[in-house]
């Protein structure tokens, strides 16, 4: 059996790390366990626990994606800032590829590749592909 779950994975020790020169940032933590698992997806398996992935612009948080079912929310959900920031909007699962994505797409951070839709989409296909849960909780 794997030891030591669950597992951190936290980008810059949990501090926003600057995307380009769009003057946003992104944050990201996740607890994770390695499983084993039998047939294809074995013998082991990454099966996230929680997850918080937020994008930042100079006034702080802008939105921000979770899943932490510790605190007393269970399901997914974000957060928007402003009016909204202690609102637990809820969203289904969501891979940081998505976040990635909409930074880019919609926010206005530049992209370094020219295939980076490829690249980020092959991600999230693999992620979708291998998951083994889509949403949990209940609102």
């Amino acid at each position: 059996d794997p030891k030591g779950n669950p597992h951190s994975l936290m980008l810059n020790e949990g501090l926003p790390v600057r995307m380009g020169n769009s003057g946003l940032s992104l944050a990201l933590n996740q607890l994770y366990d390695i499983v084993k698992v039998e047939g294809e997806r074995g013998p082991f398996k990454v099966s996230t626990r929680e997850y918080i992935y937020a994008l930042h612009d100079k006034n702080g948080e802008l939105v921000s994606f979770h899943y932490h079912p510790q605190s007393g929310i269970n399901f997914c959900h974000m957060h928007l800032r402003q009016h909204f920031r202690k609102v637990h909007f809820p969203t289904g699962r969501v891979a940081i590829e998505e976040v990635v994505a909409l930074a880019v797409r919609d926010l206005g951070v530049p992209h370094r590749r020219d295939d980076y839709e490829e690249v980020i989409l092959a991600g999230l296909e693999k992620f979708r592909e291998w998951r083994t849960w889509h949403s949990r909780g209940t609102i």
